[in-house]
C-alpha cells in the first residue's frame, strides 16, 4: 500500500456503496468528498482488500464475499506520495527502484523501494546456501506464530484474559436482561480498579521520595 496519511473508518451496511452480485459482491464508490484525486481508496470485505487511485477507479470493485456475508466494511484513504513502472525481468530476484512525485505539482522527495520476487514456496534466496532463510510457506507461519505471541502477551499483560474469561461466565450466570449495560458496569468497576491500583502505586513512590 501506498504510504502517508490515512484515514480509517467503518460502515456498518454494504448498502451505502451499492453492493449488487449474486454469487460474489460488487461494490462501486458513488461519490467523495474532500479526498483528492490522486489518493488511493482501499476497502477490505471479510477477508479480501481492494484498492484503486480515485481518479481512475471507472468499474467497481469485485469481492469473493455475498454481501450479506458482510457485517462491516473497512475504508482506507491513502496518501499517494510516489509512483513508478518497472519492466519484470525474469533473470532477477531483487530490484530497487527510485519513485517519482505522483504529478509535478507535488513536493519532490528522495523516495526509493527495494524488493524481491519468488514463487510461492520457493526460498527467499535459493542461491545463498543458509538454511536460516524459510521458505514462502514457512515464513508465514512464522510470521502467524510472532503475531499470536505478540497478542497473547498483550492479552496477558493487560489481564484481558482472565477479565473477558469473567465476562462470559458472569454473562451465562446472571442472563441479564441488558447485557450491554451489564458488561458496561463491568468494565467500569474494572477501570476504577485500575486507577486505583496507579493512584495507589504513585502515591507509595512519593513517600518514598519524601523521605
Amino acid at each position: 500500500s501506498p504510504l502517508g496519511s490515512r484515514i480509517v473508518e467503518e460502515l456498518p451496511s454494504p448498502s451505502l456503496f451499492g453492493l449488487s452480485c449474486a454469487g460474489a459482491m460488487e461494490l462501486e464508490v458513488l461519490r467523495t468528498y474532500g479526498i483528492p484525486d490522486t489518493s488511493v481508496i482501499s476497502i477490505r470485505a471479510g477477508g479480501t482488500r481492494r484498492q484503486a487511485q480515485l481518479n481512475s477507479m471507472d468499474r467497481p470493485l469485485k469481492f469473493p464475499c455475498k454481501p450479506e456475508d458482510c457485517s462491516t466494511l473497512k475504508v482506507d484513504v491513502l496518501d499517494l506520495l510516489g509512483t513508478a513502472r518497472l519492466p519484470y525481468n525474469p533473470d532477477e530476484s531483487e530490484y530497487s527502484l527510485a519513485l517519482d512525485p505522483p504529478d509535478e505539482s507535488a513536493p519532490t522527495r528522495a523516495m526509493e523501494v527495494a524488493f524481491s520476487i519468488h514463487r510461492l514456496g520457493e526460498p527467499r534466496y535459493p542461491d545463498s546456501g543458509d538454511d536460516r532463510f524459510l521458505s514462502g510457506a514457512e515464513e508465514e507461519r512464522a510470521l502467524d506464530e510472532k503475531r499470536e505471541l505478540t497478542a497473547r502477551e498483550y492479552l496477558e499483560k493487560h489481564g484481558l484474559t482472565s477479565f473477558m474469561q469473567f465476562l462470559m461466565q458472569s454473562l451465562m450466570k446472571d442472563k441479564p436482561s441488558d447485557p450491554y449495560q451489564f458488561l458496561q458496569k463491568q468494565v467500569t468497576k474494572r477501570m476504577v480498579s485500575e486507577l486505583s491500583k496507579c493512584a495507589g502505586g504513585d502515591g507509595e513512590e512519593s513517600t518514598v521520595l519524601e523521605n
